[in-house]
């Protein structure tokens, strides 16, 4: 039997870090098959430093001193700030298969469900038949996606938002917690829907919605 385990880095040491950790260690209780190394993160403060159990190694440019064959998963769910995550993979010049694909043991995912690369779900998410998962997701717990929804790379599904079905969240999108997408909506690139919002038509890209039903608010600056 093969019990060589992946060591993993967590890039970012926010709580974020500490929910991917959790899920790693969950399926280490079934499975004992990844060593947390630590996390990267460019927080000067941090560095040195243990946060959740782990060691913060250094900032990104720490890559370079990590054994062969580490293997990395990201921990940057912000509001605004998932154009910045696909800034930051583009930086570490990594491979694909160098991200591993989380699933929490007690989320609930469609067989007939696509899971891209380096994904997080975490524990209570339903991920229903048909829905297609972008690389780089974030997909918070009790999280609903329904049948044949869309979401692109590098999006966030915050905990207890519901996405109807059919319906297609943007690259970089961010669905904040309790909020509601009615079944068919487009999100567009790069957008917010704010915390217990009710998403009822289509949304352009770049831009922050709130309320109920869901009004634009501002902009969303893509640095």
């Amino acid at each position: 039997m093969n019990t060589q385990k992946n060591n993993v880095v967590i890039i970012g040491a926010s709580n974020d870090g500490a929910l991917v950790a959790d899920v790693i260690e969950a399926i280490n209780k079934i499975e004992n098959c990844f060593n947390i190394l630590g996390f990267l993160d460019d927080n000067s403060r941090l560095q040195g430093t243990s946060v959740h159990g782990y060691r913060v190694l250094g900032n990104l440019n720490h890559k370079n001193q990590l054994p062969k064959n580490t293997k990395y998963v990201l921990a940057l769910a912000s509001a605004k700030k998932t154009y910045r995550v696909k800034k930051i993979v583009a930086l570490l010049k990594l491979e694909n298969d160098d991200f591993v694909t989380l699933v929490h043991p007690f989320a609930q995912v469609s067989r007939r469900a696509e899971i891209g690369i380096g994904v997080t779900i975490l524990a209570g998410a339903h991920i229903n038949s048909g829905v297609k998962i972008g690389n780089y997701s974030f997909i918070e717990g009790n999280a609903w996606l329904g049948v044949n929804t869309i979401v692109k790379d590098y999006a966030v599904i915050t905990h207890d938002a519901s996405v109807s079905g059919n319906t297609e969240i943007g690259n970089g999108a961010y669905v904040g917690a309790n909020s509601s997408i009615l079944g068919g909506v487009k999100v567009g690139d790069w957008s917010v829907i704010g915390a217990g919002a009710v998403v009822l038509k289509d949304i352009p890209s770049a831009s922050v919605w709130v309320g109920n039903p869901a009004r634009r608010v501002s902009e969303v600056e893509l640095i």
